[in-house]
């Protein structure tokens, strides 16, 4: 897969980062979404986009990723060598 083909999304509550990330994400030529909660960003993990990788900020405020079931199947869907 080229990597100007490549669907990524990035979940961080912080918004400098989360658009640093996606700056330097989209000048590499892949497509970025970016969300800026964890609950939102898992709901896009799971919404049937085919994403080649996700992004997760594991401190995200109200979210434990580790213990969320939703993190779990986003963890799963993705593959472990999708998940940064």
């Amino acid at each position: 897969m080229s990597m100007n083909s490549r669907r990524i999304l990035v979940v961080e509550d912080e918004r400098d980062i989360a658009q640093l990330l996606a700056l330097h994400l989209e000048d590499l030529g892949c497509e970025v979404d970016t969300s800026y909660d964890g609950h939102t960003g898992l709901a896009r993990a799971l919404d049937g986009t085919a994403w080649s990788l996700l992004v997760l900020d594991l401190r995200l405020p109200g979210l434990d990723v580790h213990a969320d079931p939703d993190a779990d199947r986003a963890r799963q869907r993705a593959g472990s060598s999708a998940w940064a």
